[in-house]
This record gives structure tokens, sequence and C-alpha cells, in this order.
């Protein structure tokens, strides 16, 4: 067994609805279970386990010189005051499909949105302030003097906050797009030498629901942000294949 404290450790930055599910399944069948983080052995509290970034922080040093990977729906910041060493990755989504998927996963899993047209779900300022509106901007641009204690703080999504979430975003180790999600698995697997599957979907969003013009439209103009950030992985990862291509 590979000595924990030597070998590389990994820190999965799961942005909700990207397909991070399949991705932590996946990084089970990595590792053995005491060295993922969270363990449902040892975390009592899996939701907590997977947010609370107080909990994340207050890992005992013993627990954390076991851990190889952790995931979790962590914001960057915490990522990095918790331990800068850490390889990250991390997959970003288009943000409108994000978006669609998040509210289908109101109807499925939220007992007061079943039925409900996903145009009236968008409605609901919870879902829309915490789990929607340039939510992918929010994890890359949580900063000191924030709440932080998990990634459902509000923050209002300005030019500096959309700046300093590119420049974090350059910094993710392995950067990937669920719309590419076969690329990211080529490459953990080159770089890491994982065994990685991409017809794996976990907690994905399901049913057929007419999707309105209008509401596609509402979600381009609302999370403005998080087309930019988008655009902005994608070049990054067009710059990353031309410079492999000239090598």
């Amino acid at each position: 067994m590979a000595d924990p404290t030597t070998e590389p450790r990994f820190f999965f930055i799961h942005v909700m609805k990207t397909a991070g599910w399949s991705l932590r399944f996946q990084l089970r069948a990595q590792f053995p279970s005491p060295q993922v983080y969270p363990d449902p052995d040892i975390d009592a509290n899996m939701q907590q386990a997977y947010s609370s970034i107080e909990y994340l922080w207050s890992l005992p040093a013993e627990r954390r010189r076991q851990i190889r990977a952790y995931s979790g729906h962590f914001p960057w910041i915490a990522v990095e005051r918790f331990d800068p060493s850490l390889v990250t990755l991390t997959l970003l989504r288009e943000p409108i499909d994000r978006s669609i998927s998040y509210l289908k996963h109101c109807t499925h899993y939220h007992p007061q949105h079943k039925g409900m047209p996903l145009e009236q779900i968008y409605e609901d300022q919870f879902v829309f302030q915490f789990f929607i509106r340039n939510f992918q901007t929010k994890m890359f641009s949580m900063r000191e003097g924030d709440e932080l204690k998990n990634c459902m703080e509000v923050i209002d999504i300005d030019e500096e906050r959309l700046a300093l979430a590119k420049r974090n975003l350059e910094r993710v180790d392995v950067l990937g797009l669920t719309e590419h999600i076969g690329d990211f698995a080529e490459t953990m697997a080159q770089r890491f030498g994982w065994q990685m599957e991409t017809d794996t979907t976990v907690n994905a969003a399901r049913g057929d629901f007419e999707v309105p013009q209008s509401l596609i439209e509402r979600i381009a103009t609302d999370n403005a942000a998080d087309v930019a950030l988008y655009d902005h992985g994608c070049h990054l990862l067009a710059s990353l294949a031309g410079e492999s291509a000239k090598a």
C-alpha cells in the first residue's frame, strides 16, 4: 500500500451538478476507504463532512496524514487555506445546462418542488440565490472576509469577483468540463495512473421536462459571470491542448 505521507494527495472541488458524484465514487475505487474523505465509517454526518468548512478545517492531524483524496462542495479558498500542497481537481459545466440540471434535481429530491414547472422552481429565491446564480463563479471567488461556513453564502458577483475566480481557476491543477468528462478521465489516467470510467452516472437529474426558451434566456442573463468563467475554462483547456500538440 502506498504511503499517504509521501504520495501525491488530491482534493476534488465538487461544483454541484457537474457530474461530481460520479467522480467521487471513482475516487473510492482508486484508494482504500480510510484514505478517502469523507468516509461513512468515520464521518457520522456525511452531509456536514462534505460541505462544512469548519468541519474540514478541524480534521485532526493524524487523520489528515491518512487521507490521499478529499472531495466536497468546498470553495477554492477553503482548500487553499486547508492545505495548498494538495493536487486540485475540478469540473465546470456549461451554465445553462448546469442550472437546468439543478432545477430537475429539485423536482426529484425536494418534496416542495415535485410536479412544479422548472420556471416556477427558478423563481424560488432560496434555490436561485444559493444554488444557481453564478454558483460556479462563487465557488472560485469566495475570499477572506466572507462568512466561510459553506458554499451557500449569497455573494454579489461583480467584475472583481469574476477576475478573482478566473485567477483561481488558472491555479487548479487538473481542470475538466462535464461535457468532455472523457478527456478529464484520460488526463487523470495519464498523469496519475488512475483507472477511470467515463460512462458512470450517479445522482444525475432524471425526467423529461419542457424547458421554455424564455427560461434559457433568463438563465444566460442571470448567470453572465458563470458564462464568462466557463468560457475562460474552455480557453484554458484549449491552450493546454495546443501546447501538448506542439510538444
